[in-house]
């Protein structure tokens, strides 16, 4: 195309209004390559990405312009970043960002806002362009970037789909301002007509992407793909993804008043993947890997999430439709791990249940005829532990556990077993084949009395003949060189009430000692978080990131301690803890992850 004449893509009237303005000229010099546009859309999106940081927080109205509004009813992915700050987000954004430094003035919050805001897009155009002067008259800050649909030929890229639409206050100074961005890159552009919408094209003259454009209508500047563009011309600001009903659903199922806000149309991108793999030949990677067949009797229809501020939290939740598949019935509960482990616990990541999920995982891999014989032949090499019952069957809930030791961490697992004499057998068997064949690897085991309970330690004397021992075994990725000797201990106990296996004795010793001691659920921090994540759940995980913070800094070396003082310490030092929970519903199943900073 050339800049003489607009050329009408399609004359099918239309409600939808812009703000054209004139193009600006690009340069005269025509030499460079047509793919130049790239790095020209590049610098926009940069910039605008970088407007999301410093945006937050510059107002605390929520403005009339929608850009789902505009988003295409095709699309199968969708993000959207509110910095509009709808609700009451302003309020407790600031009050969780007043922990950090320049922050705790909040009479002065969007003075230092915009000034880090200037800084951040002269950095990204090197001085080209200024946040306050360029950006902020036009933007409303509203974003949202929209996928799909999905290509229907997987050897033609340029079906590929891609949207970013971005609220605007003044169209007509954003359309200026993303030509004078295109025109200083040099970008070969034509203008077209979509209905009453004037349409800037960028013709890539690439066999594998699809021409871009820009354009403005309603309260939206539209860029992407040529046809991404003119489809949300067509929605006319009504009628989109926003009237979907699998869009809806989700949304319905996460808080109003949001930062940010992601949904994803698993269904279609599974659909889409299997397809694509169908029509590609044997030597021609697939978008995806192949899914097996009881793949789509697991996945959820959909997913969506949302980022919220909550006071001194920034707060993440998922949604997604219940699949009793794989997850069972709901059955939430408050977590028995956490009155198991010590109060300093560092690291809990703990799931319910963990012998029924096993056996609703077995239940669908058998069910799938391409992969059951396999899964027989692996059932039948366990029947030597006592199956698959015998070596998960008594495990109720299950968590992962780090714990302060020293100077350093100790970890390992802790079991809530439903069966004492089944995990009993478990590790008697694995302890008769270590002593068959552990003497001459250098490994022995020994007994412990602790209170009351027994701990079995093996030691492995020289770690590093495990690795002669694996390229003894023909594995070629174990390094070669001679190492040091490395004496490991691990140990484990069973008792009535918990199942141990550690890194070292004293963890098991600390483990068993609780009863004794104070328990991770009698922590205030970890029970208000929990409180507030929920109580009742099927799965959770805890992490106290001030005192990792605390031990981390203890090994810090002190040539690098200055720096870090600086540079680093102000900011990370005010994070308190992270915890989140996984809620199990009828209909919906419901993730929580908050994130908090210390009072």
């Amino acid at each position: 195309m050339t800049t003489d004449e607009p050329t009408t893509i399609d004359e099918t009237p239309t409600t939808v209004t812009s703000a054209p303005t004139t193009p600006v000229e690009p340069p005269a010099a025509r030499g460079a390559s047509r793919n130049r546009w790239i790095a020209a859309i590049a610098v926009s999106a940069v910039v605008i990405a970088a407007a999301i940081g410093a945006t937050l927080l510059l107002t605390g109205e929520a403005p009339d312009a929608d850009v789902l509004a505009w988003t295409p009813a095709e699309s199968v992915m969708y993000a959207e970043a509110r910095l509009d700050l709808p609700g009451d987000q302003r309020q407790q954004l600031g009050t969780f960002l007043s922990a950090f430094p320049g922050f705790d003035d909040q009479a002065i919050l969007d003075q230092k806002l915009a000034e880090v805001m200037d800084r951040v897009v002269r950095g990204a155009t090197e001085g080209a362009w200024d946040y306050q002067n360029d950006i902020d008259p036009w933007f409303d800050g509203q974003v949202s970037v929209s996928v799909g649909p999905l290509p229907t030929d997987p050897d033609d890229a340029r079906t590929g789909r891609l949207l970013v639409l971005v609220g605007v206050d003044d169209a007509a100074a954003a359309r200026a301002w993303v030509d004078e961005v295109l025109a200083s890159e040099g970008a070969p552009r034509s203008t077209t007509t979509h209905g009453s919408v004037e349409v800037t094209v960028i013709e890539t003259g690439s066999e594998r992407a699809p021409d871009a454009a820009y354009a403005t209508f309603g309260p939206v500047l539209a860029l992407g793909d040529l046809a991404s563009v003119t489809a949300s011309i067509d929605t006319g600001g009504n009628g989109g993804l926003a009237s979907a009903d699998t869009f809806t659903a989700a949304s319905r199922s996460l808080p109003g008043d949001r930062l940010a806000y992601y949904w994803m149309d698993l269904a279609a991108v599974t659909s889409w993947s299997t397809a694509m793999q169908g029509q590609l030949g044997p030597d021609v990677p697939a978008p995806m890997p192949p899914l097996p067949a009881f793949f789509d009797d697991m996945t959820p229809a959909w997913v969506a999430g949302a980022l919220r501020a909550e006071g001194d939290a920034l707060v993440f939740e998922a949604r997604s439709p219940h699949v009793a598949a794989i997850a069972g019935d709901p059955a939430n509960r408050a977590s028995t791990l956490a009155a198991l482990v010590p109060a300093n616990t560092l690291l809990l990541a703990a799931s319910h249940d963990v012998s029924g999920n096993v056996d609703r995982l077995l239940t669908l891999l058998r069910s799938d005829p391409n992969i059951a014989s396999s899964v027989t032949e692996v059932e039948n090499a366990l029947g030597i532990l006592g199956g698959v019952d015998g070596l998960a069957g008594w495990i109720g809930d299950l968590g992962i556990v780090v714990v302060p030791e020293g100077s350093g961490v100790a970890g390992g697992v802790v079991i809530d077993p439903t069966d004492r004499a089944a995990a009993e057998r478990l590790l008697t068997t694995l302890r008769s084949f270590v002593t068959l064949a552990g003497g001459s690897a250098g490994i022995s085991i020994r007994d412990e009395t602790h209170g009351s309970a027994a701990i079995t330690i093996l030691t492995i004397e020289d770690a590093s003949q495990l690795l002669e021992l694996a390229r003894a075994m023909g594995s070629t990725d174990v390094p070669s060189a001679a190492t040091p000797p490395i004496t490991v201990e691990l140990a484990w106990s069973v008792t009535d009430d918990v199942v141990v296996l550690g890194s070292s004795p004293s963890f098991v010793r600390t483990v068993l000692d609780v009863p004794g001691a104070e328990s991770l659920a009698e922590n205030d921090r970890f029970e208000a978080l929990v409180g507030r994540a929920g109580r009742e759940h099927s799965g959770l995980f805890w992490v106290d990131v001030a005192a990792a913070r605390g031990l981390a800094e203890g090994i810090l070396p002190a040539e690098d301690r200055a720096d870090y003082d600086r540079e680093i310490r102000p900011y990370v030092e005010a994070l308190d803890a992270a915890l989140g929970t996984h809620v199990m519903g009828s209909d919906v199943d419901a993730s929580s992850i908050y994130v908090t900073v210390s009072e």
